[in-house]
């Protein structure tokens, strides 16, 4: 069984190695959250919640 620290170490790694793929792929971050119109914090809403944010968004997005 891996220890907390390895598991943190592999966590690390992966993330690293998914923001080199997406720097190398598309030139961005995928964790830079400034580069989204939208960010809906999942873990705070339920998914009709989610959904009611997404739409209100959109709406706003489509008359602007």
């Amino acid at each position: 069984m891996d220890s907390v620290e390895e598991a943190k170490k592999r966590i690390q790694a992966r993330i690293e190695n998914h923001n080199d793929r997406y720097m190398r792929h598309y030139g961005l971050s995928p964790y830079d959250s400034t580069q989204y119109d939208l960010v809906v914090d999942t873990e705070k809403h339920n998914p009709a919640e989610v959904a009611a944010l997404v739409i209100a968004a959109f709406a706003q997005w489509r008359v602007s």
